[in-house]
C-alpha cells in the first residue's frame, strides 16, 4: 500500500481502510505507511483500521509525531466493533486527519 500511496498526490485522499495486515508488519513497515497515509491524506480524511486483535497496532509502534495528527475515536471504534458482522476482525479502528 506504501508503494501506491506514495505516488499520489498530497491530500489526495478522503478515505482510507487498512485489513489485518497492519497487525503483522514491523513497526519501521507500519510507520512508513502511516506517514504515506498522512501525506496523501486530505485534512479531516478518516482511516479505519480493521486488525484481527482488539487493540490498534500504530499506538507504540508509529511515532507520536505521525500519530499525533490524527484522532482516535475510541467511543466510535467500540460501537462499530460491536456492529461488525465480519468475525475474522477483532477490533475496528477509526482514525481522523486534524484539519
Amino acid at each position: 500500500m506504501s508503494n501506491v500511496l506514495v505516488k499520489k498526490a498530497v491530500h489526495a485522499h478522503r478515505a482510507i481502510t487498512k485489513q489485518d495486515a497492519t497487525d503483522w508488519m514491523p513497526a519501521a513497515q507500519r510507520t512508513t505507511l502511516q506517514s504515506e497515509i498522512s501525506r496523501a491524506a486530505r485534512p479531516g480524511a478518516g482511516a479505519i483500521v480493521r486488525t484481527a486483535g482488539t487493540d490498534s497496532p500504530l499506538p507504540g509502534s508509529v511515532p507520536e509525531q505521525i500519530l499525533d495528527k490524527w484522532h482516535y475515536h475510541g467511543e466510535a471504534c467500540r460501537t462499530m466493533a460491536a456492529r461488525d458482522r465480519s468475525s475474522i476482525h477483532g477490533g475496528f479502528h477509526l482514525y481522523r486527519l486534524a484539519n
